[in-house]
């Protein structure tokens, strides 16, 4: 996430989940605990089909600030239904 008028230099490399405001921009915080940023980043679901995320909509709609436990508990279900939805041949 970037601030509003937060100043963007050149180069600018961004830590995934992170919140930068100022100018330049600084990392403030993050969006999600070092354990939930480490399992987002393993689902990777940004490489996966709009049906696949259709499919899984209420775990996206869920807040992963919460209960960290639960949070981690749902990210794990979905790694295990994006590994069978890989592994599954899919009807064209």
């Amino acid at each position: 996430m970037i601030g509003a008028r937060t100043v963007i230099p050149p180069n600018f490399r961004s830590e995934p989940y992170g919140i930068y405001v100022g100018s330049p921009a600084r990392l403030v915080k993050f969006r999600f605990p070092e354990k939930i940023r480490e399992c987002l980043m393993e689902l990777a679901w940004w490489d996966m089909p709009l049906q696949w995320i259709k499919d899984h909509n209420d775990a996206f709609l869920a807040d992963l600030t919460s209960d960290e436990g639960r949070a981690l508990e749902m990210l794990s279900e979905l790694k295990r239904a994006k590994s069978s939805w890989v592994e599954a041949p899919q009807a064209g």
